[in-house]
């Protein structure tokens, strides 16, 4: 629903036809906002227009221009249809993207025209499964056709049961990238941390019983959810093949959050000994809130879109902390300060998606995840303050024992002395071996859950590099046949696939990164973010110079050009230019070589046998451009060296080797791409028969 950036407004064109200006698409920006004066909006209360109607020209001054920052569809038994004026004097190869940043619209079509003076038209909304998304990705985006040099007029129609926003950005596909990986990333973080806490507190809930852990676990999960509901990334991740659950997840996990942390309050504060009458007040609002969320999904829907019942019970929790304070109850003091952030959070983000009695706040970073923002300082101080209970437990748990000895000691001094000095140092001796038991089997378990919580990390970080690779219906624009074979040694990998487009030409490349695992996924990440920047600051055609660029980049990335310097990570590459239109393909190789098949002959053209990163000796690498012509029905390969080393056959001892996967590449080469990719991954797994697998393998094949 939300996305992640800074919006910029572009500078725009007004047409006497038209009410809206035109979104001047130009090489000197790649984001544009569509909101205020740049779009039009016909209000369809019927919902009987179709898309003949609406660009007849009877129709045409019916449209209002907008003058809102955070448009929306106010009534919802409407449908809501908005005009874009767009004109594109960019680049010819730059490819331009329609995103619509609210996730949770229902019915949303677009309407291009087709050159035929007609329109087509492209369905979405979260009532479709995730499938069906034109590009995979948390929010809804669209490829603009191409229209270099030209001025479009296009539509979209919106129709939902609740309020949306429509609001939307045109970006060009390397800024889509961009943010879309760091706005992931950082949700990963977030939701990365939620996981740990969680996990840590089912620990304490485990070892000590104390439902106040189990309260808060429940609490932060169901927060969880509810931010997945509202960002999109639930229907991603989750629920993808069950669209109807989009209508009802944010208002039964928020439902669900609001008891959990009302539970949670009443057991953390104590309220059933230091406040009985406000706990058992507090236990009603719990059941009153049941019946009210029945109601909701019953007999009266439309209770599903008032956020007061939500936000009501949290205040009873300011009254739970006076009453704990006046009690001398010194922990609640953290637990106000966290319920302050989380509340004005919640409170924020509904006013920025909702218009609550004609007010709502601007659409930007900080509104949009103050939420996350609140949940995040909350759990700091919830965490606070659960250290200063165990403290004040801890405390009362000494003071107690102290008043017990003392009771003892009035008790022993009828009994013999030498007797009771023998018993208590007998006592002293078996309580302290039973204490370093029971310690050395509690660090014994932290290690194992820490373990996990690595393990649940690293599923994390998979999640975070695969989301950064480059998305197959986007190579498939440019490359229709293709196959990438991708199997990582461990969860996360030191292979990846590079790929760009830049002035009519491609830009594919498969690289090997030192290592495997964590350390290679980090090699990883730096050259997959070089290329990137290379391409963005010094665009090249040449593919050795690129080389040499990147060469140079990861030297000085990993300091290995400093006196004393112990890194001597690298990678491995195969990187090709192809120019579609003069038919060529310019390749450079750091010791990974390419396959050319034409016909069922192969041709190999071997690289430079050097690596990217610090020679032996501190010797600069060179590396030489090949250039080859291709046909139609021509096949390239690139790859990395874990199919060739992987061990297996009849013994389990024998290298695949190069010769027989060069033999395995032309005998597949006839193949449909799909049917090569899974020939190639039923091969390996027959070869190693339950074998481990040795290192990341990488496969990239495609047809002209």
């Amino acid at each position: 629903m939300k996305h992640f950036g800074t919006l910029f407004l572009v500078l725009l064109f007004l047409s006497p036809s038209f009410g809206s200006k035109v979104i001047l698409l130009s090489h000197e920006k790649n984001e544009y906002t569509a909101s205020y004066q740049y779009i039009d909006i016909l209000e369809d209360k019927e919902q009987s227009l179709n898309i003949e109607t609406v660009t007849s020209s009877e129709c045409h001054k019916k449209f209002v221009q907008n003058n809102k920052q955070l448009p929306r569809n106010t009534q919802t038994t409407s449908a809501y249809w908005v005009r874009y004026r767009v004109r594109n004097v960019s680049d010819s190869s730059t490819q331009w993207l329609h995103e619509f940043f609210d996730s949770s619209i229902e019915n949303l079509r677009l309407y291009f025209p087709d050159g035929n003076g007609g329109y087509k038209e492209i369905v979405a909304g979260n009532t479709l499964s995730f499938s069906k998304k034109t590009m995979q990705h948390k929010n809804f985006v669209f490829v603009l056709p191409p229209f270099y040099g030209k001025e479009i007029t296009y539509y979209a129609r919106i129709e939902s049961k609740h309020m949306n926003f429509m609001l939307s950005a045109i970006r060009n596909l390397e800024r889509f990238s961009f943010y879309s990986f760091n706005e992931y990333y950082l949700l990963g973080i977030f939701y990365g941390l939620i996981l740990s806490m969680a996990i840590y507190n089912l620990f304490l809930f485990i070892t000590t019983r104390d439902k106040t852990y189990l309260w808060y676990v429940l609490y932060i999960t169901s927060n969880a959810l509810y931010c997945m509901s509202l960002d999109g990334t639930g229907f991603h991740y989750l629920w993808s093949n069950y669209p109807e659950v989009n209508g009802y997840s944010a208002a039964i996990t928020l439902f669900v959050m609001v008891m959990w942390v009302l539970l949670y309050t009443e057991s953390f504060l104590s309220l059933r000994s230091l406040a009985p009458t406000f706990s058992k007040i507090l236990r009603f609002i719990i059941l009153f809130r049941i019946l009210i969320f029945i109601a909701e999904f019953s007999l009266v829907p439309n209770l599903k879109n008032t956020i007061l019942f939500d936000a009501a019970p949290m205040v009873f929790m300011y009254i739970a902390v006076i009453l704990a304070l006046q009690k001398g109850y010194k922990p609640a003091w953290y637990f106000a300060v966290g319920i302050t952030f989380l509340l004005g959070g919640f409170v924020v983000s509904n006013l920025t998606v909702n218009s609550i009695f004609g007010f709502s706040l601007p659409y930007n970073i900080f509104t949009v995840y103050s939420f996350n923002f609140g949940t995040v300082i909350q759990m700091m101080f919830l965490s606070f303050a659960l250290a200063d209970r165990v403290r004040k437990m801890k405390a009362e748990k000494e003071q107690a024992q102290v008043e017990i000895i003392a009771k003892l000691r009035e008790n022993e001094e009828l009994k013999d002395n030498l007797n009771r000095e023998l018993e208590q140092k007998v006592a002293e001796r078996t309580a302290e071996v039973i204490s370093q038991k029971e310690e050395m089997e509690m660090q014994n378990k932290k290690i194992a859950d820490l373990y996990k919580e690595v393990t649940d990390s690293i599923e994390t970080s998979k999640v975070i590099q695969q989301s950064i690779l480059p998305s197959e219906n986007v190579m498939k624009m440019f490359m229709p046949q293709f196959f990438i074979l991708y199997r990582p040694k461990d969860i996360v990998s030191g292979d990846f696939y590079w790929f760009h487009v830049k002035n009519n030409k491609i830009y594919v490349a498969a690289v090997d990164c030192t290592g495997h695992g964590v350390a290679g996924a980090f090699m990883s990440l730096i050259g997959y973010n070089l290329l990137n920047q290379i391409m963005k600051e010094k665009p090249n055609d040449n593919a050795a110079e690129i080389l040499t660029q990147l060469n140079k980049e990861v030297i000085k990335s990993l300091h290995q050009d400093e006196v004393g310097a112990l890194s001597r990570e690298g990678m491995d590459i195969a990187l090709c230019v192809l120019d579609m239109t003069k038919k060529t393909i310019q390749y450079a190789g750091a010791n990974n070589p390419l396959y050319h098949i034409r016909e069922n002959q192969i041709t190999v053209y071997k690289a430079d046998r050097n690596s990217i990163g610090i020679q032996r000796g501190g010797k600069t690498a060179t590396f030489m451009n090949q250039e080859l012509s291709f046909q139609k029905g021509d096949s390239i390969y690139l790859f990395s060296d874990g199919y060739a080393d992987q061990l297996g056959g009849k013994n389990g001892t024998e290298k695949f080797m190069y010769p027989r996967f060069r033999e395995l590449i032309v005998n597949s080469s006839q193949l449909g791409m799909e049917e090569q990719r899974n020939l190639l991954n039923e091969t390996i797994e027959n070869w190693m028969g339950g074998q481990e697998q040795l290192d990341d393998m990488l496969v990239l094949g495609f047809r002209f």
